[in-house]
């Protein structure tokens, strides 16, 4: 059977529950060392570790697999943290496996202009692995990603701690 949209409960997608779960485990694994989705740029860690660089981002959840309604949750926290502490907004960006496409990942963006939902953009496996550098190098350097400086990481069910990335300017 195929998968259903979260987004509406209705619509039926082009993949089906497991397709989608062999591709998120395909892109977790990551053990094509030509063409990495996120490759480790600190030569200590490779020598040691024989697990992919993307194992360690969902183990370390980073990565996960949250549907869209606990996503907006997140940003909804962040938005009301920064109103009662009277701090500018929060740039973040939360990066889980799309729902509706097989074989991508999702990246939502704090919406930097209003506290409404948060944009968010999807991205294959396939871009990924062509890109020089992988995810990582694409945080850091494309365009849009690069505008925000930390990343979004579940402790738990309930709770979201947010990991900094660069300095804020």
């Amino acid at each position: 059977e195929k998968c259903i949209s979260m987004k509406d409960g209705q619509t039926a997608l082009k993949h089906s529950v497991w397709e989608w779960l062999s591709d998120a485990i395909e892109m977790i694994v990551d053990r094509d060392p030509a063409h990495l989705i996120c490759k480790d740029s600190n030569p200590q860690t490779k020598k040691r570790n024989k697990s992919s660089m993307m194992l360690k981002l969902f183990n370390d959840k980073l990565i996960t697999m949250s549907g869209r309604d606990r996503v907006w949750k997140v940003y909804k926290s962040l938005c009301l943290y920064d109103q009662k502490n009277e701090r500018p907004p929060t740039k973040a960006i939360l990066i889980h496996f799309c729902d509706k496409l097989a074989g991508h990942l999702t990246l939502h963006y704090s919406n930097i202009k209003t506290d409404e939902k948060p944009t968010y953009g999807d991205v294959s496996a396939a871009c990924l692995r062509a890109y020089d550098g992988g995810l990582a190098v694409m945080l850091m350097q494309a365009t849009w990603p690069s505008k925000f400086d930390r990343l979004v990481k579940f402790n738990s069910e309930e709770q979201v701690q947010i990991k900094y990335g660069k300095e804020r300017a």
